[in-house]
């Protein structure tokens, strides 16, 4: 039996800095006081090898203020 492992890091430029949030399962989030309204990039990049496969998704927002969020969406099969 396979167990499939999905991972989202969520990557957000504040002016005081970059922050990382680590989310356990894709879902639905939000910050406070941010609205997205577009996604402007989806890359979708796929590694294979004999004992693992994992998949990357990168995509990338921006809000009203042009701030950009970045996330990373990885899933691995062991």
């Amino acid at each position: 039996m396979s167990c499939h492992r999905r991972h989202m890091f969520f990557i957000h430029r504040f002016s005081n800095g970059t922050k990382v949030i680590n989310k356990g399962h894709l879902e639905l989030f939000s910050l406070p006081n941010v609205h997205y309204t577009e996604i402007l990039l989806n890359v979708f990049i796929s590694i294979v090898s004999s004992s693992l496969s994992i998949v990357y998704e990168i995509q990338i927002y921006y809000n009203s203020n042009t701030k950009p969020l970045i996330l990373l969406n990885y899933a691995s099969k062991r």
